[in-house]
């Protein structure tokens, strides 16, 4: 992956790479960029789960982070990165504020509560943790009970 992006970049020439979350995409993007000096943007900096190497890996790479949130600014700032830095708020929020209406005109209820899933370790045995603490800034929903299973132990990000 990593060569096939640098390839892209290559061809293409961007002023700046824009990388999204804690994916090996992410990852690899910022890497690419990086060994072509192209500045990279980090979309969701600042996070801080357990398991998300990626991010953190990315994070001291980039020149421009975007966190959604003051807790995600606070963690970059307790890591030494403060240049760049720029709390922006959270572009997933802003997309399902933006089209919540759409989906509740075009949406089937399924009969699910919406408190039902939960996606990531915060739904297993890391809710509790330091790092999901940081993540959430200590604020976390009500532990599931039921409706959908989250992600499986198996998959793997794009």
């Amino acid at each position: 992956m990593l060569a096939a992006v640098e390839d892209v970049i290559g061809k293409e020439e961007p002023g700046i790479v824009l990388v999204y979350g804690d994916t090996n995409s992410t990852l690899a993007g910022a890497l690419a960029a990086a060994k072509v000096h192209v500045p990279v943007a980090h979309i969701e900096a600042g996070l801080r789960m357990p398991g998300e190497v990626n991010r953190v890996l990315t994070d001291p790479i980039s020149a421009l982070l975007f966190c959604p949130t003051a807790t995600a600014v606070a963690n970059l700032a307790a890591e030494g990165v403060t240049a760049g830095v720029h709390l922006t708020g959270d572009v997933m929020v802003d997309a399902l504020r933006e089209n919540l209406s759409l989906a509740k005109e075009r949406s089937t209820d399924p009969g699910l509560s919406p408190k039902g899933y939960c996606h990531g370790p915060p739904c297993g045995e890391h809710r509790r943790s330091p790092a999901a603490s940081r993540h959430h800034g200590g604020v976390f929903p009500p532990r599931r009970t039921g409706g959908l299973p989250g992600p499986s132990q198996d998959q793997k990000g794009p």
